[in-house]
């Protein structure tokens, strides 16, 4: 992979440091094919579609920002919304699962369905549909 250019190789003493080459033109496609059969979306997609009460969910903060093309550092973790009546363990429980399978902090904030579907003046709610999200298909028959 190194010879065809879609990673770089540099020795430091006995040690090889591989990464993807960000130049090549494969970077952008191959990096999204990867982000969307292992990142967080699938991932997400299977944990809480187990959660009972969940309604809706999406991704937002930084993970969402780099997925829908706005540039910046790679993420450190994953934020979400869930939407619903669900219990804060499972929720806790899902996360956790995530965390350990995307290597990265995964955190789950619970908003209820009335305070999510009003006009509201809560300002973390504002900057949050004011920013880029990704929504979670939760369908048990996706």
């Amino acid at each position: 992979m190194v010879r065809s250019g879609l990673l770089t190789e540099k020795r430091v003493g006995r040690t090889r440091e591989i990464r993807p080459n960000a130049d090549s033109l494969l970077y952008g496609p191959l990096r999204q094919l990867l982000i969307l059969t292992y990142g967080p979306v699938p991932v997400l997609q299977e944990e809480l579609a187990g959660v009972d009460g969940i309604e809706a969910a999406v991704i937002y903060g930084s993970w969402a920002a780099r997925h829908e093309g706005v540039e910046g550092s790679e993420p450190n973790d994953v934020d979400v919304v869930a939407v619903g009546e669900s219990d804060p363990d499972e929720l806790y429980d899902a996360a956790d699962r995530a965390r350990s399978r995307l290597g990265r902090p995964v955190s789950i904030r619970a908003v209820a369905p009335d305070v999510w579907r009003k006009d509201t003046s809560d300002p973390f709610l504002s900057q949050l549909r004011a920013s880029p999200m990704v929504a979670l298909d939760l369908r048990a028959d996706r």
